[in-house]
């Protein structure tokens, strides 16, 4: 019998097998006192607390050493938990908290939250060894409270702008409450000070927000003539940040809606989940349960007519305008009295709070208005009245219902005052977020007010999960316990009847709660039930107790040992024996015996002494099992109630049957096991497992010593009580038997009394005999007729158990507890499946008696889901894995999980999925309903994810599915190997080339490294990006010069462009930090002061150079650092001074007068270029920051105003303070105001901002009121304001902005010069915002058919009569300017570049042809006369922008632009005569020429902008050298070089749009040699223009390319408008700032590979697949570099492809996002080399890795590997170590030697194909294998054959042969070999006992002995044998003939080797 042994262990016998010597009468004790004295301690259950520890807040320690604090003496506990600290005449009350938190993916800690006077103590860890001080704070004001909050905040992702996604996030805090104002401390050091407008009683922390309860002083309740007011008294505050919301209660379903503000209600208690509030009324004495939830639509708007009617009374003026009492104090001082008994009187409130006698003064009245007021217990009697408005204001604290948010800088910190608070005065409602809903409501009962209040009250559950609302009214010393439960769809609570139980105090624990009642008691309770009392050892010590041991009878160690209820004995009255147990000897005789029996027969069991008076006063700090103990003189100890059970299949069993059996049942089992588990005296040897199974066949009524199970050995030394312990007769007497058969009760027998020794105790356990083995069950046990339901529930738990690996022991001893339960009921299947998979448990297969019998059957309830045939799961992965049909398999989805999981996983790999709901259908079949709401969760989780997977592979779903539910690889490795191989196998499929998008976990579970680190980048969001700061300057020297390319990735760049110096070059063109070089000659005739002359005006020259260089550098450096907080951001120096060789003598302008403010604009370029660096991806960059970077002079500078608008263009200028952006524009800075203006409408581009829109309006004349008052706005800033209209409003074809842009692009001149200077800029700048507006609307915008765009715009364009103005408009009433004469006539000068250009913006890509021909060039020269040459190429652009798909790169397609008789006659010189005869001029013909050419070449350059297409660049670059060899002709002065540079400029900036980000040498060197030039021809604007393609060509340090989007085209003409400035102070034209809004067409295009391993980069071959419409391009191209990918728009695929890494395909069409994402984080693109390879740097051709492939391609040559070119393909370590310690050869010879050729074969396999997580999985094969063939284990038996099923199926399978050529996980000769071994043994075995196999075909009869019927049953197992019941059916005779034989083995499917075995064998015995 040896599996009785996994049950209970083995059998305990005496000590040496001795009787028990007899133990004399005592006549002084009668019987029948000793039988009541036997009662009594056998009804007194206890249970053994942990020892106690002495306990002192960590808190109070740090604040005895905080500085200036000195501590008089120990502090006083009372009764409320408080202590407090007497100093002089002065207390200081401390308080402290404990909470356990929990971390994502980490164990929880506990914290400790500690405060008293002005200090708050945060710690975590509640242990001095193990504990960290997480922060201390000091207050200005006192501390009213301090309480752990979590405060919802919102996280925004922006990464995408056209995707925004935000979700909720807690944020840990601590609230620190003082008297008007709140201070919130988040986890990670942010703080925020919150002003409230009233006093603070209380503040209670609910969901993601704070619940502040208002203290309501007389001032507040009384009116103007002493009238009674009712103000809010509950606010809610969502965040620091906000401002408080008065709170709604509704008195249930249909009761009046109203604010919360009955003053008589407080609050007493919240809880989260579910969200409810407990209030108490102080009048009435009643406590009320109200649900938290949200404010509902009507409910909002009941509220808001609540408000109009406040506000017209006049009742609530505005909050911050009242003056506050500060003499008033917080309602959280108002308390009891320290006496437990006083009674409370009016005065014992603080004066200036409102009393309980006051209340009923002004309320007693009124009574009806109250909502609790009802003589039903759930619901109100009656509605409360809506509330009387007073007409007269009032004084005092008023409820912010109504706040004037123009006043609210006190009430939150500043930072939060200028977010929330517009320019403009607006008054608004606060509208309340959260209502209170009535639930349930005390009975009526005794009117005692105040002092019925509860001073706890929890919220606990019992061990069956229902849950309590528990209120200790220590009045009345009970716990009133309110049954509540939730409604199915959770929108609800029901609440059940109301329970007290007698206690002193009481604390809620895990699932139970512990009680002190008033004798001074722990007593233990689960919900109502109560468990048992609590021993707590060691309390002796402190306590006494009124029970005195008898004389003379000493005793061992027993539940009346409890040092509760024994006093502290002097030490002369121990004895220690060796068995170091403790008896307490009386120095008094048996004269005391009379008085133990007082003690013993009295009602209850004292735990104090009224003598001594050292007790325990009450509880506090439960956290788990663990609670505090605070006893009389302040000391604490903390000590800890047993878990329920530490053993995983203990709670499993105890979940399972919990949820399967009535509640009534569960709750005796649970109960009953946990006083068992944790009885004092537990053999220590005996594990859980063996407690559990005793209690549970207990219960079921099982005489579990005459089991024939309970037979087995134990080791004696163990424990010499077991052996008495087991000889327990009946359940009644455990306590009782248990004392008497220890072996100290045998030593010390002879002092008790006869009537001890009734017993009959022996040392020997009895044999069994005849009449025990047939005893029956109890029928009257708790559990008998569950029975067959226990049975059940232990079957799918051993199943369970099952598919963990570790777990198979459990496993065991499980199925031996249901085997003996399955014979017992006559499961013959359940007994026959059990004894084949445990071959030990045949003992109870042959089985003849049992304890249950046959008439007690009936009695039996058979479960509801019962299922004849055993579910089995590898029966059920067996026939799966075959096809064949399922029944749905029973699972408990909450115990049996990993079941439930493995079943979803194995049908979606298996391609088991009709339909969603069929699939879910047929393959679960339900258990129990105790989780109704959780299986629904599960099964519509898994419903959905089968609906949303579609389009996956089966093994794409399996993989993504054991991502989802939380599966990593130690999951899978747990699993029996056998279950595990499936899923390795769909990871080995998926790995190669799985879908993109995938959370970072299923990367993980595929072994992808690097898509699984890529997941992790993006999820940080944290970009390759350096911090900048300022160079530290060296002891010696100099601090070094800034040139602002200090945040430049050199190896980016140095791999990018590793043939060359191009990098260093372009920093050299484009620093402007160090003196410029000035070489010239002096010549004789010059004097030294013409030659210093000379010099200064050749560093004038070269200084327009210099200026022009920062918009260029701003391009070069681009979002290419991080800010650093701690620094402001390095500006380099705008250096205008030269430097003369060979002396480096530096000259500057001193000799030459200068043109004022030259540098003025460039500084502002200067500041642009530095701001430009940061990354829009910085989060550190902050308002403060940002004020920060002001010089030290506090002075605005040109430099600042262009830091901040390049701020702007990143989009980080909307974190700049409304206080500080307003203190910013009263400065009335002119470059500060432009970048501000700009910025801001850059980083709100397109939102239609209506902040924005003021602060610009401002600024534009159009757009204020007509009778504002005019303001000195500096032009350019209106040119600024009115671009930053178009930017704020792109695209949204604005009506408004339409009209007052439409007429300002003609605004006329105005009186007194107003309007009058560079009205060419205005008027551009309008055209082009309106441009924006209307961007590819065309003629199809909504609403503006009625202003006729399209007309007007071309009268703006081609001239005409002026239109008459609207009456409506401002500047009718205007005066004409009197000294600028246009008359009627449009003055094209000014309006047409600005129309044309409008005009191609709105007709953008629409291809309209009218259009088109409104803007062709005229084809006669007499219409040619009326169009400047300037003109021409603004209307070929704009007709390229229009027929924008006819746009080809060609130069004939440019050529075509030109009309053919300016193509005849231009650059070519006539005589006067032939132009005179031909009515042509010449210079007209060649400037003409040279502007089309160049407008068609902008045209071309913006079609194909960022792409680099080639024949564009060889067109553009033709054109180019073509105006370059131009400008040196001599019929270049026909069209004037003025003209040509204009044309070259255009020209070479399309030529760099086009290679933008490439770094293309030869647009660099015509780009530097255009440089070269420094004559007075060359002017800054030219300057500017070359600069700018170098710029272009090193977009965002070479990470950045340009966008033809129809946006970015809107932002590129601004930026590179064709004409550009002579000077640096010339804004004529085109306003300078506009230079920079290349910006907003820019974006990160560059793909960086990465090798995860090595963390460098890498050459990796990445396939660009172009979508089919995409034109000029192949259809997929090859790279080999670190490359700027082409536009997403173009793009159908990005592949990584090649032999050496492991392939990634990315799919615009589904992942877009995700490649934004990517390129916004630095275009990092981790990448995995294959095993074997090495990469393209280090092998080039590929020559050093070919052995290495070799091996990778060739499986037939394992066997011959060497280990130690393992590290030829894997750097793994862990491999590397397996490889070093397992698989070199060490032994000379035998068995060791194959194991190490087997491992580094299999090594050797798993490496070179990239399987290493397959490894264990084939170890684990072989070993089974070995095991099997020396044990013939039907558990390793069934391992080998679900692995030989799946891979023989797998191969044949048509949904499982997409692996891509890759080699099978187990090769189909490995699972042969595997098969051929185990047929050899099995077949061997029958043909040796043949007789054996027949005697079970013929006659069913199993083989005796244990070893034969082991390999029996593995023969069954593995052909698929049934039972011997189902062979009845073959009706197979004893000696049957050959055919039917045969016919049956057919039949059976049985192998022909077995079928030819037994017809030899029975022809033989014919």
């Amino acid at each position: 019998m040896n599996g009785q042994r996994e049950i209970f262990g083995p059998k305990r016998t005496g000590k040496c097998g001795e009787p028990p010597s007899s133990t004399p009468r005592h006549s002084s004790l009668d019987r029948h006192k000793l039988t009541k004295i036997e009662g009594k301690i056998k009804d007194l259950d206890m249970i053994a607390a942990s020892s106690p520890e002495p306990y002192v807040p960590l808190g109070r320690n740090v604040y005895q050493n905080h500085p200036g604090r000195h501590l008089a003496h120990v502090p006083h506990t009372g009764r409320d938990g408080t202590s407090k600290h007497r100093r002089g005449q002065s207390t200081a009350e401390e308080h402290w908290a404990i909470r356990k938190t929990s971390t994502q993916g980490s164990f929880g800690h506990e914290e400790e939250l500690y405060y008293r006077d002005r200090t708050v103590i945060w710690n975590q860890g509640t242990s001095p060894s193990a504990s960290r001080l997480h922060k201390t704070i000091t207050t200005e004001e006192p501390i009213l409270q301090a309480l752990f909050v979590k405060f919802t905040s919102e996280s925004v992702d922006l990464s995408d702008e056209s995707v925004s996604s935000s979700k909720d996030i807690q944020v840990p805090s601590i609230c620190i409450v003082h008297d008007a104002g709140l201070t919130v401390v988040a986890h990670t050091g942010e703080e925020h000070y919150c002003s409230l407008p009233f006093m603070v009683k209380k503040v209670w922390p609910i969901d993601g927000k704070l619940l502040i309860e208002r203290a309501l002083t007389k001032q507040d309740m009384s009116g103007d003539a002493g009238k009674p007011r009712d103000l809010p008294t509950l606010f809610s505050l969502k965040h620091p940040l906000d401002e408080p919301s008065p709170m709604l209660s509704k008195s249930g379903g249909s009761g009046k809606l109203q604010f919360m503000q009955d003053s008589v209600q407080t609050v007493i208690f919240t809880n989260t989940n579910p969200d409810i509030i407990v209030t108490f009324d102080l009048s009435l004495g009643l406590h009320s349960v109200w649900s938290l939830r949200q404010t509902k639509t009507d409910e909002l708007n009941t509220a808001m007519k609540l408000l109009d009617s406040s506000m017209g009374s006049g009742l609530l003026p505005s909050f911050a305008a009242t003056p506050r009492a500060g003499s008033c104090n917080s309602g959280l001082r108002a308390g009891l009295s320290s006496s437990a008994h006083s009674r409370l009187s009016a005065s014992s409130f603080s004066s200036s709070v409102f009393s309980p006698a006051t209340f009923r003064q002004h309320y007693t009245s009124s009574r009806g208005n109250s909502p609790l007021v009802s003589s039903r217990a759930h619901t109100p009697a009656m509605a409360s009245a809506p509330p009387s408005i007073s007409q007269s204001s009032v004084s005092g604290h008023v409820t912010p219902l109504w706040i004037n948010r123009t006043s609210l800088g006190t009430a939150y910190s500043p930072v939060n005052s200028i977010l929330a608070t517009p320019c403009a005065v607006i008054e608004e409602p606060l509208t309340p977020d959260l209502c209170l809903e009535l639930g349930w409501t005390e009975p009526a009962g005794r009117e005692e007010g105040v002092l019925s209040k509860a001073s706890k009250v929890f919220i606990t559950q019992d061990l069956c999960q229902q849950r309590y609302i528990c209120f200790l009214v220590r009045q009345h010393h009970q716990i009133r316990c309110l049954k509540f439960s939730e409604s199915n769809d959770r929108s609800q609570l029901i609440f059940g009847s109301i329970t007290s139980i007698p206690a002193f105090d009481v604390e809620p624990l895990t699932d139970m709660m512990i009680v002190l009642d008033g004798a001074g008691s722990l007593i233990l309770y689960t919900g109502l039930v109560k468990i048992s009392r609590i021993l707590v050892p060691g309390l002796h010590q402190l306590l006494s107790t009124s029970i005195t041991n008898v004389s003379g009878i000493p005793r061992p160690s027993t539940p009346l040992d409890s040092h509760v209820l024994t006093a502290t004995p002097s030490s002369a009255n121990f004895v220690h024996t060796d068995d170091d147990q403790v008896m307490l000897l009386s120095p008094v005789g048996g004269d005391l015996s009379q008085e133990m029996e007082s003690s013993l027969l009295s009602d209850d069991l004292s735990f104090t002494s009224p003598a001594v008076g050292s007790t325990v006063k009450s509880l506090r700090d439960p956290l788990g099992e663990r609670f505090t103990l605070v006893c009389s003189g302040g000391r604490m100890l903390q000590t800890s109630v047993p878990a329920l059970t530490t053993c995983p299949t203990v709670r499993m069993c105890l979940d399972a049957l919990k949820r399967n059996l009535p509640r009534e049942s569960a709750m005796q089992l649970l109960t009953k096991w946990y006083t068992t588990n944790n009885a004092p005296g537990n053999n220590e040897a005996e594990t859980e497992w063996m407690r559990f199974s005793s209690c549970l066949l207990r219960l079921m009524g099982y005489q579990v010593n005459s089991l024939g199970l309970y037979n087995q050995e134990l080791d004696v030394t163990a424990s010499p009580t077991l052996s008495a312990k087991k000889q327990k007769p009946s359940e009644g007497d455990e306590d009782w038997e248990f004392l008497l058969g220890s072996a100290y009760h045998r030593e010390a027998g002879a002092l008790l009394p006869e009537a001890f020794s009734s017993a009959k105790v022996t040392n020997q356990e009895p044999e069994v005999t005849q009449q025990e083995v047939e005893a029956s069950l109890d029928v009257s046990a708790p559990l008998f007729q569950h029975i067959p339901t226990v049975a059940f529930v232990l079957h799918l738990v051993y199943e369970e158990t099952k598919l963990h690996r570790l777990s198979q022991d459990l496993a065991s001893s499980i199925a031996s507890l249901a085997c003996q339960l399955a014979k017992d009921i006559g499961w013959a299947d359940y007994v026959e499946y059990y004894c084949r998979l445990h071959p030990s448990l045949l003992h109870i297969l042959r089985q003849e008696h049992s304890q249950l019998k046959q008439e007690q059957r009936i009695q039996l309830q058979e479960p509801s889901c019962f299922s004849p045939v055993p579910p089995s799961f590898n029966q059920w992965l067996y026939k799966t894995t075959r096809g064949e049909p399922q029944d749905p398999f029973p699972c408990m989805e909450t115990v049996c999980k990993k079941t439930h999981q493995l079943l979803a996983v194995y049908s979606l790999y298996f391609d088991k999925i009709p339909s969603s709901l069929q699939f879910v259908n047929s393959l679960f079949r339900r258990l129990s309903i105790a989780a109704s709401g959780l299986y629904t969760e599960n099964m519509n989780h898994l419903v959905g994810f089968v609906n949303r997977t579609t389009k996956l592979s089966c093994p794409q779903r399996a993989v993504l599915y054991m991502s989802e539910i939380g599966w990593g690889s130690s999951d899978i490795s747990a699993l029996p190997v056998s279950l595990g191989l499936p899923l390795y196998d769909a990871i080995s499929r998926v790995r190669e080339n799985p879908p993109s998008g995938w959370p970072e976990s299923a990367y993980a579970l595929l072994v992808r490294k690097d898509l699984s680190r890529q997941s992790d980048w993006i999820r940080k969001g944290r970009g390759p990006l350096k911090e900048i700061s300022t160079p530290k300057a060296d002891s010696n020297s100099k601090s070094p010069a800034i040139d602002g390319m200090e945040g430049l990735d050199h190896d980016l760049l140095e791999l990018r462009f590793s043939e060359d110096l191009r990098v260093t070059e372009v920093k050299k063109l484009l620093q402007s930090a160090r003196p410029t070089v000035i070489t010239l000659t002096q010549k004789p005739e010059v004097s030294d002061h013409e030659f210093l002359e000379q010099q200064e005006m050749r560093l004038l020259l070269v200084s327009q150079r210099t200026m022009a260089l920062p918009v260029a550098r701003g391009m070069f450096t681009m979002h290419t650092c991080r800010s650093s907080i701690t620094e402001p951001m390095p500006i380099p120096k705008l250096n205008l001074a030269g430097r003369v060789p060979p002396r480096n003598t530096t000259i500057t302008f001193q000799h030459i007068d200068v043109p004022e403010n030259i540098s003025a604009w460039p500084s502002f370029h200067n500041g642009v270029a530095a701001g430009l660096q940061l990354s829009p991806n910085d989060s550190k960059i902050d308002s403060a920051w940002i004020s920060y970077n002001l010089s030290q002079s506090k002075n605005l500078t040109n430099e600042f105003g262009g830091f901040l608008m390049a701020l702007g263009l990143t989009g980080h200028l909307t974190k700049l303070y409304r206080m500080v952006l307003h203190k910013y524009l009263c400065a009335s800075h002119e470059m500060t105001s432009i970048g501000l203006a700009l910025g801001l409408a850059a980083a709100k581009r397109g939102t239609m901002d209506v902040s924005v829109t003021k602060i610009l309006s401002l600024h534009i004349s159009a757009l204020l009121p007509p009778t504002s008052t005019e303001l000195a706005v500096p032009h350019s800033v209106q040119v600024a304001a009115i671009i930053g209209i178009g930017l704020l409003y792109q695209g949204s074809a604005h009506r408004h902005m339409v009209e007052i842009l439409l007429k300002d692009i003609g605004r006329p001149p105005g009186p007194e010069m107003e309007n009058c200077v560079d009205r060419e800029s205005y008027s551009l700048a309008a055209g082009l915002a309106l441009g924006m507006v209307l961007l590819k609307h065309g003629s199809d915008a909504v609403g503006l058919a009625d202003l006729e765009l399209a007309n007007n715009l071309c009268l703006y364009m081609v001239g005409g009569h002026q239109r008459p103005a609207p009456l409506n408009t401002t500047d009718t009433a205007k005066s004409p300017c009197y000294q600028i004469q246009e008359g009627d006539q449009v003055n094209i000068d000014v309006t047409s570049p600005g129309a044309t250009l409008a005009l191609g913006l709105m007709f953008l890509q629409t291809g309209n042809k009218s259009v088109a021909q409104w803007l062709a060039v005229p084809g006669t020269p007499y219409l040619l006369e009326f169009v400047k040459p300037d003109f021409l190429l603004l209307r070929t652009l704009s007709k390229g922008l229009v027929m924008w798909d006819e746009i080809r790169p060609t130069e004939e397609w440019v050529t075509s632009n030109v009309p053919p008789i300016v193509q005849k006659y231009a650059l070519k010189n006539l005589s006067e005569q032939v132009e005179a005869e031909l009515e042509i001029d010449a210079q007209t013909m060649s400037q003409s020429s040279c502007c089309i050419l160049a407008g068609a070449c902008m045209a071309m350059g913006l079609r194909f902008a960022g792409t680099a297409n080639n024949e564009a660049f060889q067109c553009l670059f033709s054109f180019a050298e073509k105006f370059v060899e131009l400008g040196s002709q001599p019929v270049a002065e026909l069209a004037g070089k003025a003209t040509i540079e204009k044309c070259l400029n255009t020209i070479g900036i399309s030529l760099a749009m086009v290679m933008a980000g490439t770094g293309n040498l030869k647009v660099l060197r015509l780009a530097r040699a255009l440089r070269s030039r420094s004559s007075e021809d060359v002017t800054y604007g030219n300057h500017v223009a070359v600069s700018s393609m170098i710029g272009l060509l090193f977009l965002g340090g070479g990470r950045c390319s340009l966008s033809n989007s129809p946006e970015a085209i809107a932002a590129l003409i601004c930026s590179f408008y064709p004409v550009y400035p002579n000077t640096t102070k010339d804004n004529r034209y085109h306003l300078q700032a506009l230079r920079h809004m290349y910006v907003l067409a820019s974006e990160p295009r560059l793909i960086l590979p990465r090798d995860v391993d090595s963390g460098e980069m890498c050459y990796v071959p990445i396939e660009v697949v172009f979508k089919e419409a995409t034109r000029n391009q192949t259809q997929a191209v090859k790279m080999l570099d670190h490359c700027i990918i082409p536009q997403l728009n173009q793009i159908k695929e990005l592949r990584i492809m090649g032999p050496r890494y492991m392939p990634i395909t990315l799919r615009t069409e589904t992942d877009t996002r995700l490649i934004k994402e990517i390129l916004r984080l630095g275009g990092i693109l981790f990448v995995k080399q294959r095993a074997g390879h090495l990469s393209y740097a280090e092998d080039p051709k590929g020559y050093k890795g070919l052995l290495a492939q070799s091996f990778t391609h060739d499986a037939t040559g394992g066997h011959l590997t060497d280990p130690k070119l393992i590290p030829a393909f894997t750097s793994d370590p862990r491999v590397l170590n397996f490889s070093k310690m397992f698989c070199e050869i060490k032994s000379p010879a035998g068995k060791q030697v194959v194991h190490e050729q087997l491992f580094s074969a299999l090594m050797f396999e798993c490496v070179i194909q990239e399987k290493i997580n397959i490894l264990p999985v084939l170890l684990e094969l072989h070993y089974a294998l070995e095991r099997f063939c020396c044990d013939f284990s039907p558990i390793d038996l069934w391992q080998i054959k679900l692995a030989l099923t799946f891979v023989s199926r797998s191969s044949a399978s048509p949904f499982l042969t997409d692996r891509e050529g890759r080699s099978q996980l187990v090769s189909v000769e490995a699972c042969q070999l595997l098969q051929s071994e185990v047929e050899r043994v099995i077949n061997q075995w029958i043909r040796e006992r043949k007789d054996l196999v027949l005697a079970y075909l013929l006659q069913g009869r199993y083989p005796d002995n244990t070893d034969d019927y082991k390999r029996l049953v593995c023969f069954l197992a593995y052909y698929d044998l049934p039972s011997p019941e189902k062979l009845c059916d073959l009706q197979l005779t004893d000696k049957p003939s050959m055919a039917r034989l045969l016919s049956a083995a057919r039949t059976l499917q049985v192998p022909s080797v077995v079928v030819r075995t037994l017809a030899i064998t029975l022809k033989q015995e014919v």
